[in-house]
């Protein structure tokens, strides 16, 4: 069988608190794969109308907080994408969704939710939620490599770890 097309998000790349892509248009069928890069990163799923908290209380997709060194992680995680409807995310790091790290899979066409609005909501948002486990995609090794020095990377040793919680928490990005 031949498999379906898979794009390929830097989370973290080059120090940036950004997502690259930040925007992705997925069709019915395809996959889009996480790569990390460190210190540390997350995906999490998000309402349009609540950046920084987790889907549904915590029952979208969540990639797990992955650490690495500057190599990125030799694990990715990928989503299957099952329908056109928007898929808003965010970094679960405190401070990094304030910071502008979100994105989206499959934007709207109503103007009202675009990535702008979306970022500046996220920009205003004082806590960031944090769901009780990984869930809703593959966590595993990179499947797409998007050149050559990539796929040397992705096999080097870097560290990695994954930190997942028994319990859901939630991150002020703000002091008191």
């Amino acid at each position: 069988s031949t498999p379906s097309a898979i794009q390929v998000v830097t989370v973290g790349q080059n120090g940036l608190l950004a997502y690259s892509p930040d925007t992705i248009t997925a069709a019915v069928g395809s996959n889009v794969e996480f790569q990390f890069y460190g210190p540390v990163h997350s995906v999490v799923q998000a309402s349009f109308d609540q950046p920084c908290s987790a889907y549904n209380n915590g029952t979208g997709f969540f990639g797990g907080l992955v650490t690495t060194g500057t190599a990125p992680n030799p694990k990715t995680f990928t989503l299957a994408i099952n329908d056109t409807t928007p898929i808003w995310f965010y970094c679960a790091y405190p401070g990094h969704c304030q910071a502008g790290m979100v994105g989206v899979i499959n934007p709207s066409s109503n103007t009202s939710e675009s990535l702008a609005i979306f970022k500046t909501n996220a920009a205003n948002t004082l806590n960031t939620t944090t769901p009780a486990q990984q869930q809703g995609g593959v966590f595993g090794p990179f499947i797409a490599a998007t050149n050559s020095s990539l796929a040397t990377l992705s096999t080097s040793s870097a560290s990695s770890t994954i930190a997942t919680s028994s319990t859901s928490s939630t991150t002020s990005a703000k002091p008191s």
